[in-house]
């Protein structure tokens, strides 16, 4: 059972400057999947990690708006959501969407890269329970998990 986090990050974090240094990392393999997704696995080995899925960037304002189609799934609906989201991106024109699917069952790498991907003040993390919170807070909860695994 795959779980996800969607992750709102500053427009200026992309993936080779943001994402790519938090994973490199010489026991994992980074590999495309097609053109807005790529896996990661231990080196030499075929056990999917995780999945970084590149959703959208869009403005800043258009997070609170009704909009239809796909880029309208990451509306924010909850009054609770819009303080947090507005706490940490108000100075941002763009805010990027990015998605991490990652399986409960994973190793102690896999939950030790969640946690350097996500540990950042700058960011909001939606996990698949549709709960938000600041990137932080979210790694607090992971490590109780990566500490078990």
């Amino acid at each position: 059972m795959w779980k996800n986090f969607n992750i709102y990050v500053p427009g200026e974090y992309t993936f080779e400057k943001y994402f790519l240094p938090r994973i490199k990392n010489p026991i994992l393999d980074l590999f495309p999947v097609n053109a807005r997704r790529y896996g990661i696995q231990r080196e030499g080995n075929n056990h999917l990690v995780v999945f970084l899925d590149f959703c959208l960037k869009k403005d800043f304002a258009k997070f609170a708006e009704v909009e239809e189609g796909e880029s309208g799934v990451f509306n924010l609906k909850n009054p609770a959501e819009t303080e947090i989201f507005n706490g940490l991106f108000a100075g941002q024109k763009e805010v990027a969407v990015y998605t991490v699917s990652y399986h409960p069952r994973m190793s102690a790498i896999a939950w030790k890269l969640l946690i350097d991907i996500l540990d950042d003040e700058k960011i909001m993390v939606e996990d698949d329970s549709g709960n938000f919170m600041r990137g932080p807070n979210c790694v607090k909860d992971l490590k109780s998990l990566y500490e078990k695994a």
